[in-house]
């Protein structure tokens, strides 16, 4: 996949890559420089994971990449994220911040998976007072069974 973002002008792209087996819970992933992904738990435990230091795609050719494991049993929830969301600075410059997201993903966590992702969005238009400068995107996924 890197290969295909290859570019003269030097464009790239983070990626979070992931393959959910439904039936296990497991995850394989691979991290081509995004952020860490979040696993939370059924009892709001959040854990970060999947951050290996690999290159953003599109710059050099032929880069390697890690594949990492994560387990979900039933009840746990994978979020993803861009970085809009906790790089978001209130009125101070005060980014909104990965410790914040990861306590507000736990008050959450026996909400409607709809509900989680709308109240987070709602907690950070409010902290940021609409002075964003990039793109939020969430995606929240359970594992039922």
């Amino acid at each position: 996949v890197n290969n295909l973002y290859l570019n003269p002008s030097n464009m790239f792209v983070t990626m979070f890559l992931g393959f959910y087996d439904v039936k296990t819970g497991g995850l394989l992933y691979a991290n081509g420089g995004h952020h860490a992904a979040v696993h939370v738990a059924k009892d709001g435990t959040t854990t970060e994971f999947g951050v290996f230091d690999d290159p953003l795609l599109g710059i050099f050719p032929d880069n390697e990449y890690h594949v990492g494991e994560e387990q979900f049993a039933v009840g746990d929830k994978l979020f993803l994220y861009t970085d809009g969301l906790t790089e978001s600075i209130d009125e101070r410059e005060v980014p909104f911040g990965e410790d914040r997201m990861r306590e507000e993903l736990s008050k959450d966590v026996n909400f409607p998976l709809e509900k989680i992702c709308v109240r987070m969005f709602d907690r950070l238009i409010a902290y940021e007072q609409g002075t964003r400068s990039d793109d939020v995107t969430m995606l929240i996924l359970e594992r039922k069974g």
